[in-house]
């Protein structure tokens, strides 16, 4: 039984986060308003794809977490995961202190 989370599964099945692109959020005087709202109408196209695409998925993975084909993280999975990342986030640092209550 594969164990993953629902942004794994997303991303394994090529919908991950990349929502907007970086080069449209700076400004641009070489480009006309008109090729910039057309720039923007095909991202925002692209983004709205992603987003149903991504909700296909969703749909599919919680099947199959019904299905007992898939097993989400538990949440002692989840708290490792995180607790793994860079020392300076806020996150980790939390998930370190849970992990640091659970080991009493």
């Amino acid at each position: 039984m594969n164990t993953l989370t629902e942004e794994q599964y997303l991303t394994a099945h090529g919908a991950s986060r990349n929502f907007g692109d970086a080069g449209l959020h700076r400004s641009n005087s070489s480009v006309s308003a008109r090729a910039r709202k057309s720039q923007l109408a095909r991202q925002s196209d692209k983004d709205e794809i992603l987003l149903a695409r991504r909700q296909d998925l969703r749909e599919e993975y919680y099947s199959l977490v019904r299905d007992g084909t898939i097993c989400p993280l538990s949440r002692l999975e989840r708290l490792k995961a995180q607790a793994a990342g860079h020392p300076d986030n806020a996150s980790t640092q939390a998930a370190q202190r849970i992990l640091a209550n659970f080991r009493r």
